[in-house]
């Protein structure tokens, strides 16, 4: 080993020289580098002779070009994909911490990871992606572990490869004991999944934990910011029938929306009447992806409020179908007090959906995502507790200034005006802000359930260099108890190096003031910690007078956060685009390095691409030989054209520009703004409103206590009662998965039919009754089985018939085997292997009280002496004749003295029919005819 190092240090160049990929382009290296060692070097023959490309075989191949075209560029995409991996890998081996991102859509688990090194260093990428291997946590966690393994392998999935893939099991390790936090959406499933993960005695990996290090569950923080709009929406019921008629199935949008005649009349109106905005569109973007999707088609309805009323009316006057009733009916409906109710809602909206844009990004800091929080509700409470959302440019005050031009229209024999001269009444506006404030109140409570201030996300407040909260030495004890640290040596050493991240905080921001790239400005924060730890540890002097290594598993732990799994749902996004739905049934290897490819290489650095190529050029040598030459360079198309837009100080261009001002308006009157309890009037807060706020506020307590299970809340924000009724929520939770598996394994052992195989090796040695003719045929294929006829059906363990499963009053074989639990079957089960064979449940077992009215008693008295008959000794069994005066209502009290479940009614069709009424109302259940009974 020494020598041949040393001989390789010595002559390693010129060996090199001499053993060209291409001596046209040097460039692709030498095939030295198809092995990672010297002395491991195998010479590969001359395989780019042109005798041995295009031999007979090939020839007698005679592919098309489109074939051999898709076949190598798929190779030349799995050796791009191999040279990603393994930088992703290296950096796995690297990385001081790691987090996952998961989701999942249309059968495919996605994971991405995010990885963070000592010095700071951050990579993220696509991890993988798996075919779901069925619904439930249990399923979502296995699909996860293959992911991480095939992460961890090399060579895996090549197509038409030489070699065989192989685990990388240390890295598999490495992997699964740094993984610290796991972000994901709120789902049952995987939420249950992240408990199964982290914990031994639910894991799907044998013995082991699959990330026995997992600290922290996030859930995906911009679905959190939806609901800070759907849920306070759905639970008044104005606001409701606003969302309804304004942007969902009543509305007009909806109406335009799916019909493209509609639309072009649409179109057409707006470039003749008066409008918010300039420019006319012709789309309401009315499909119901998601909630924040309501915002747009609420707000485009009442800035081309005039064209829309146009349409309706126009298919009012020469329509008769579904669409001219839907839009005579919103014509109808519409007034002054609901459009400017609609308007407000529009205000909100789209605060709402800024939130959620700020939010919806894998590159969201964590640290501002509570001053985020803070900005926008004292948005929401200035602009509606405030009222400023009257005098700030906004959809309230656009629409108000709208209805001072009153709008007069027929619809069939009804005349309707809208607006007036004099303004919209003020006690209809004071209506208007008595629900919004209603709704107010209760976003603040879905704020502290979905962002509740005692989680780590919060906590990360104080990296935010923008400024800091009142929170601060709260924020630092979580963080101190969250990760172990010592507390007082934090709060020293943030204190020591917060000013200098600052001014470097401030040198990162100028730098990007005339930049366009937003992801920069977004990690501002980030790049200035990062540079003010890296400038401390330069030189042992200041790494000794300002000590960082409390700090630094802070950082490490703040880098690697990610609130929000966009980067996963935005790579369903590019999927669908590059991956079409036309190639769903593509090998599960394929398409995932096909996606590892085109979502992670234009991510790379140049040099980082430099590294790909390298280690592509090595992997397509070691499993498909020598690459041909080049033909031609690869030409780039077209430049992206730079667009001005110009706004107008009166009447905004675009929509996107209106958008933009009344953003910045909002901004503008939520500054100088005092955040207050919002005192809602008694006639605007409802049952309703209640039951939410009921709902949010347990919410908020669920996540405490998760918080405390985790052990990620310091003891002093916690009672005694709260620690109380957290303790034991893992047990609990382990207790109740262990059932849901019970439960699957007899669902999936009840599900699973029996071969005829099996079903005559557990009858071997057993008895048959035969109520069929014995023919010799018969008799023979019983002793094959290994049966023996016997005469006693009660001591049969299989019972021979035509008609298995007939129940009838003389059929004494049926109730046996119901009774008993026998198995019925056909002859031609054992002498064709081709009849029906029927097992049924063994009903003496469980305990029943036959409670028989004197009528059915004295009708079917040979019946029931039959089956009692039947009954094996000790059976639980109890059979009660009523006197001949008994009513029905004694019946149901002899029902009650026995536990619910036990006790049965019998009697006769007549009997029943009698009391049909009455057993319907009163949802009697267990009361049967006699052969009803039997059937169940």
């Amino acid at each position: 080993m020494t020598d041949g190092s040393s001989k390789w240090a010595a002559l390693g160049l010129k060996w090199g020289s001499q053993f060209p990929i291409s001596s046209f382009q040097p460039e692709l290296g030498t095939w030295l580098d198809t092995r990672a060692k010297p002395w491991e070097t195998i010479f590969i023959e001359l395989v780019a002779v042109p005798a041995k490309v295009a031999g007979p075989a090939t020839v007698a191949w005679a592919a098309s070009a489109q074939q051999i075209q898709a076949a190598k560029e798929l190779k030349m995409a799995w050796c791009l994909a191999e040279g990603v991996k393994v930088l992703d890998q290296r950096a796995i081996q690297s990385a001081s911490l790691i987090a996952l991102m998961r989701d999942e859509r249309h059968g495919r688990v996605a994971v991405r990871f995010r990885t963070v090194s000592s010095d700071l260093s951050v990579r993220s990428g696509f991890l993988g992606q798996g075919r779901f291997e069925g619904t439930g946590a249990d399923n979502l966690s296995k699909t996860t572990l293959n992911i991480m393994k095939r992460a961890c392998s090399r060579f895996y999935g090549a197509p038409d490869g030489h070699l065989a893939g192989h685990l990388k099991a240390p890295l598999l390790k490495l992997l699964r004991e740094k993984v610290v936090v796991l972000c994901a959406d709120s789902a049952a499933d995987e939420m249950a999944s992240a408990e199964i993960m982290r914990s031994a005695a639910l894991s799907v990996n044998g013995a082991e934990a699959l990330t026995p290090n997992l600290q922290h569950v996030f859930r995906d923080r911009a679905h959190a910011s939806r609901r800070l709009t759907s849920r306070p929406w759905h639970a008044d019921p104005k606001l409701k029938e606003i969302m309804d008629y304004m942007c969902r199935g009543a509305s007009m949008a909806k109406i335009m929306h799916h019909s493209v005649e509609i639309k072009r009349i649409f179109s057409e109106y707006a470039k003749t009447s008066n409008a918010a905005v300039q420019r006319s569109l012709n789309s309401f973007r009315a499909a119901g992806h998601r909630f924040e999707s309501f915002a747009r088609p609420l707000g485009r309805t009442l800035l081309y409020f005039h064209a829309t009323l146009k349409t309706a009316l126009h298919l009012v006057r020469t329509r008769t179908d579904s669409a001219a009733k839907r839009a005579k009916a919103w014509l109808l409906w519409i007034s002054e007090e609901r459009l400017v109710q609609a308007a407000m809602l529009a205000d909100a909206a789209d605060s709402s959906l800024a939130l959620t844009r700020a939010l919806d990004e894998e590159s969201t800091d964590p640290a501002v995502v509570h001053k985020e929080l803070h900005c926008h509700m004292k948005e929401v409470h200035s602009l509606f507790v405030g009222k400023k959302c009257l005098q700030q440019f906004g959809y309230t005050s656009t629409v108000l200034d709208m209805l001072k031009s009153p709008i007069v229209f027929q619809v069939g024999k009804d005349l309707k005006s809208i607006g007036s001269s004099h303004g919209v009444a003020s006690e209809k506006v004071d209506r208007c802000f008595g629900a919004m404030q209603a709704r107010v109140k209760l976003a603040d409570s879905a704020i502290q359930a979905e962002f509740p201030d005692f989680e780590v996300i919060q906590a990360y407040d104080i990296f935010n260099l923008g400024g800091l909260s009142n929170h601060s030495e709260k924020h630092l004890r979580i963080l101190a108890h969250a990760f172990k640290l010592d507390e007082r040596q934090l709060e020293e050493q943030w204190k020591d190096m917060y000013p200098r991240a600052q001014l470097a905080f401030r040198v990162q921001v100028g730098k990007l003031k005339d930049s366009t790239a937003k992801g920069l400005a977004r990690q501002a924060n980030k790049e200035a910690w990062k540079e003010t730890i890296a400038s401390m540890a330069a030189h042992h002097a200041t790494q000794k007078a300002h000590p960082t290594n409390v700090l630094r598993t802070c950082l490490e732990n703040y880098f690697v956060c990610t609130p929000s799994t966009s980067g996963v749902e935005q790579n369903f996004s590019k999927v669908a685009y590059n991956f079409t739905k036309q190639r769903h049934h593509a090998l599960a290897s394929h398409e995932e390095l096909v996606l590892k490819l085109f979502l992670d290489l234009p991510q790379q650095t140049v040099s980082e691409q430099e590294e790909i190529c390298r280690i592509a050029r090595v992997a397509w040598s070691c499993q498909y030989g020598a690459p041909r030459e080049r033909k031609g360079a690869r030409v780039d198309k077209g430049l992206k054209r730079n667009r001005d837009n110009v706004a107008s100080d009166e009447k905004c261009p675009t929509e996107t520009d209106f958008i933009k001002r009344r953003r910045r308006a909002a901004a503008a009157a939520a500054e100088d703004y005092q955040l207050t309890d919002v005192d809602v009037n008694e006639n605007c807060w409802t049952a309703n409103h209640d039951k939410e706020n009921t709902f949010l506020k347990n919410k908020t307590a669920a996540r405490k206590s998760q918080a405390i299970a985790e052990d990620s809340l310091p003891l002093e924000y916690v009672t005694e009662e709260e620690k109380q009724q957290s303790m034991g929520i893992m047990d609990r939770f382990e207790l109740n998965q262990q059932k849901r598996r019970r439960q699957a394994l007899r669902h999936e052992k009840a599900a699973k039919e029996k071969d005829r195989g099996r079903i005559l090796a557990e009858l071997h040695g057993g008895q048959v009754y035969l109520a069929v003719p014995a023919t010799v045929h018969l008799q023979a294929a019983l002793a094959n089985a290994g049966l023996t006829v016997c005469h006693n059906m009660l001591e049969a363990d299989v019972l021979i018939c035509h008609r298995p499963g007939d129940c009838s009053e003389k059929d004494k074989l049926s109730i046996v085997a119901g009774v008993l639990g026998r198995l019925e079957a056909c002859p031609d089960f054992f002498l064709r292997g081709s009849g029906a064979a029927l097992k049924s449940h063994c009903a003496a077992s469980a305990r029943r009280a036959l409670i028989v009215s004197a009528e059915c008693a004295q009708r079917h008295l040979p019946f029931l002496q039959m089956l009692w008959s039947v009954l094996p000794p000790g059976c639980k069994w109890t059979l009660h004749k009523m006197a001949s005066d008994a009513s029905f209502q004694d019946m149901t009290d002899k029902q009650r003295d026995y536990p619910q479940g036990v006790g049965y009614l019998v009697v006769s069709p007549e009997e029943r029919s009698a009391v049909a009424a009455w057993l319907y109302y009163s949802q009697l259940v267990r009361v049967f005819t006699l052969f009803g009974l039997m059937e169940q």
